[in-house]
């Protein structure tokens, strides 16, 4: 183990840094242009790309929005309809925001959709300004609040005077800390933004990420306030009566073990939580009734615990829909607002519902579902006539009648069973002799679940495996799942990936030299600490954005802060103890046979910084037996997806998937 940090000059913009990236860039450039089946790989990636895509619908007062792009076209246009089904304009082109398709666009329209806030981050990361615009007329009123104080969760107040949004409070903060002291502020239509009063949060702490809900009569506000800073992620949830002058935001249920998260429908408060539920449960209380009790003691319950984890709820008009995860696969449920009259809505096995969107007082819901051999698909359900038909399906010049996809179970080292998903051809047969590309995440409680990606169906084309393990650290089976891969717990991830690509080789379906393991972002944590710790087991390794020096990760930027509830703090002794054991940076050994391993990150990535990539690649190629092919990939102005725009992320593929193919001997 190497705690000397001997690359942390890596962390200062120098004159020393910047010839260190452009001698990296111009190195992985001519590395990955030489590989023999990039340029077939790129054209093949375009070529699946190259489809007309439809965005799931965003109703609102008649208007429909929706981001959808042309198969010639680069990037997403945000058009709306005045009707289902009418003529389409333009509101946004995203083509035209710049010149390399770097700035991208969010959006939050009014309820009445005669306005839109229009978020446009020049970078495709994190740092969106906003605009307002008028849908009508499609000009943009005066109102402007810049990029460079990170406004966020915008939501308009009923009757369009302005919205609510979070920011940070200060202009100028501390280095490190350009995100944290986040408030909620109230923007009035046609003022200045340094104007903006705090209603929220002026007393909470520079960690807490409050969002702001309104009830659709406009008399109740709500605020869920997520907390990072206490041992596990936690949440409180404040209410106020906003049509009384002299209320005040009152606290009616918190913890700092469990999340809440509550919003108004109608004359009831409902809140989602994992308290006394690790997969999750729901309940509701009448809002006038939780304000005078200043709590939850009059809640019923009205979604209880299951063996499926609870993902997201969604009220609309008299239907609750309730969206599981069981077994890595969507359940969609619908009931009565008291949780009565349940009815399972039949979706794909090996599927993903992607979205659910409807007005709440709407007579309909729009369903994104995916998985992956079946490109995104929009489903309508008319509330009136209780029918789900099909809306819009994106067609891929893609066979997927050829391949199929099956779940398996294997036992990690300490005997739990983990699920994993194989996409391959059909009747593909076990010789030992598959090229096998092993996906994972494994942290944040987020699963990694069945969808589409472009990404795969060449190694599938090609007679390999994608793969995909549902190990611990995510959401997969709840909370336990979750900490079963957090902090002191977090070996158990790598060694449940490790396990995967075993089991793969035991079974017969490839060898670990036939094996490529692939991760981004916690996943780029994953596959360099996975290196780390077996050097040389594995035919190729990708590490995507990683998060890669264990003992400085809450430093390099704020979004780090967040994540000592999830690793650890390592300015807590027992803590760095745990991080020093696994952190890739400080496990780099020297004069070792490293497996061929391609580090991918972007220049303007300002959640997980560039800063990680750097360090952990300097020194593994320092200390690499042969270095020539520990190459680095940089995406210049881009963030932490890298680039959105179809050729630019194809790119991108083309190069790992060459890298890939080059090291496990895939022949297309």
């Amino acid at each position: 183990m190497n705690i000397e940090d001997t690359y942390s000059w890596l962390e200062e913009n120098s004159t020393r840094t910047r010839e260190w990236i452009d001698e990296q860039y111009g190195r992985g450039r001519k590395y990955l242009d030489a590989l023999p089946q990039r340029k077939t790989l790129e054209k093949r990636l375009i070529e699946l790309s190259s489809t007309d895509t439809i965005g799931v619908p965003v109703p609102r007062g008649g208007k429909y929005f929706s981001m959808d792009r042309a198969a010639g076209q680069d990037l997403g246009v945000l058009y709306v309809q005045d009707r289902l089904g009418g003529e389409k304009r333009v509101l946004v082109d995203q083509n035209e925001l710049s010149r390399d398709g770097s700035a991208t666009i969010s959006y939050v329209p009014t309820r009445d959709g005669k306005y839109i806030a229009l978020g446009i981050s020049q970078m495709s990361n994190d740092e969106y300004g906003y605009k307002v615009m008028d849908v009508d007329s499609g000009d943009y009123l005066e109102d402007e609040i810049p990029s460079h104080i990170y406004p966020q969760m915008v939501h308009w107040d009923v009757k369009n005077r302005g919205f609510w949004y979070t920011r940070r409070a200060m202009e100028l903060p501390e280095k490190g800390e350009e995100k944290l002291h986040r408030k909620v502020f109230y923007h009035a239509l046609g003022t200045n933004w340094k104007s903006d009063p705090i209603v929220f949060g002026a007393e909470i702490h520079k960690q807490d990420i409050p969002i702001f809900r309104v009830s659709d009569d406009g008399r109740y506000a709500v605020v869920n306030v997520y907390k990072t800073r206490t041992e596990k992620r936690s949440s409180d949830v404040y209410v106020r009566d906003l049509e009384n002058p002299n209320s005040e935001y009152s606290k009616i249920v918190g913890s700092d073990e469990y999340k809440w998260s509550g919003w108004i429908h109608r004359d009831h408060i409902y809140l989602q939580t994992n308290q006394d539920a690790p997969r999750g449960r729901v309940l509701r209380v009448k809002t006038s009734v939780a304000l005078k009790e200043k709590s939850m003691e009059s809640a019923e319950e009205i979604v209880i615990e299951s063996d499926a984890v609870i993902e997201g709820v969604k009220t609309v008009g008299d239907i609750l829909f309730v969206r599981k995860q069981k077994n890595v696969q969507s359940v969609l449920e619908k009931s009565s607002l008291d949780g009565n009259e349940i009815k399972e809505i039949s979706l794909p096995n090996n599927s993903l519902l992607t979205a659910m969107i409807g007005e709440n007082e709407g007579s309909e819901v729009f369903f994104g579902i995916t998985s992956f051999l079946t490109p995104h698909t929009i489903f309508r359900l008319s509330l009136n006539t209780d029918t789900m038909n099909e809306y819009a399906r994106v067609e891929v010049p893609f066979d997927a009648t050829e391949f199929e996809t099956e779940q398996v179970w294997y036992e990690s080292t300490d005997g739990e069973k983990v699920p994993m998903f194989l996409v391959h051809k059909k009747g593909l047969p076990k010789d030992s002799k598959r090229p096998v590309l092993l996906n994972g995440y494994g942290g944040f409680n987020i699963s990694y679940k069945p969808s589409f990606r472009q990404f795969a169906i060449p190694i599938i084309e090609a007679g390999g495996i994608f793969a995909v393990a549902g190990i611990r650290g995510g959401g997969e089976f709840g909370e336990k799942w979750h900490e079963a891969g957090m902090k002191e717990n977090k070996q158990q991830v790598f060694d449940d990936f490790v396990a995967a690509a075993k089991w793969l080789e035991i079974s017969g379906y490839t060898t670990l030299k036939q094996t490529a393991i692939f991760g981004w972002s916690n996943g780029g944590l994953l596959t360099s600490a996975v290196l780390t710790q077996n050097p040389n087991l594995f035919g190729a390794v990708v590490v995507g954005a990683p998060v890669a020096d264990m003992l400085k990760f809450a430093s390099y930027a704020d979004s780090g802060k967040h994540w000592r509830v999830e690793y650890g703090d390592p300015d807590k002794e027992d803590d760095r103890r745990f991080l020093l054991k696994y952190s890739p940076y400080h496990n780099i050994q020297i004069d070792t046979a490293y497996s061929p391993t391609l580090i991918v990150t972007a220049d303007k990535d300002d959640r997980v910084v560039p800063t990680h990539a750097f360090k952990f690649s300097a020194r593994l190629q320092e200390s690499a037996s042969s270095p020539s092919d520990i190459i680095v990939r940089l995406e210049k102005s881009a963030g932490h997806g890298s680039s959105y725009a179809k050729k630019r992320r194809a790119s991108m593929e083309a190069d790992i998937l060459a890298f890939v193919f080059k090291h496990i001997n895939i022949k297309q």
